[in-house]
């Protein structure tokens, strides 16, 4: 979104696009996982490719990594304040094309492009080949969001513990 394209290869770069105060957080490296035995043994690559239903997870075709990271509030029964999902992926996808097939719209918040979705999510492009996805769909969220990678771009903003969980992962 605002800073050099990122690789969809390298959760380095995901992390990087992470909201300051995510406290739990899940890393899927897609290609890695489709050639698994279980992945195998249940058709997972062919859902993919052919949207079912019965999918495992809701991803696109292209997508080639997925971080996951969330506000969980511990006191409340470990509710979630938000949650964002980074898509690293193997093709750029037009936001239009998105809201469309969504059945949602394109909106603008500090002068950036977002698809607004009606399964109450924001979804924007954070670099070429990588989207991010926030819900619930807070408008001044995601302003902040937007607001703090146009300051510090290149800025870590999650906690040690998951910095030092994540990097493990490559």
């Amino acid at each position: 979104l605002l800073s050099t394209m990122c690789a969809a290869s390298d959760f380095n770069e995901l992390v990087r696009k992470v909201p300051q105060g995510a406290n739990a957080a899940m890393a899927i490296d897609v290609s890695r996982t489709l050639k698994s035995p279980l992945a195998k043994a249940n058709g997972w690559d062919k859902k993919l490719q052919d949207g079912g239903a019965d999918r495992p997870l809701y991803l696109p075709p292209e997508a080639d990594k997925l971080l996951a990271a969330a506000q969980i509030d511990i006191t409340r029964d470990f509710t979630r304040d938000w949650d964002v999902t980074l898509f690293g992926l193997t093709e750029s996808i037009p936001l239009d094309l998105v809201a469309r097939l969504e059945g949602g719209y394109v909106d603008k918040i500090e002068d950036i492009d977002v698809a607004w979705l009606p399964s109450d999510a924001y979804m924007a492009k954070a670099g070429e080949n990588t989207l991010i996805m926030q819900a619930p769909a807070d408008r001044q969220a995601v302003a902040r969001w937007i607001n703090s990678k146009k300051n510090k771009p290149e800025a870590m903003e999650i906690s040690e513990y998951l910095g030092v969980a994540l990097a493990a992962i490559n």
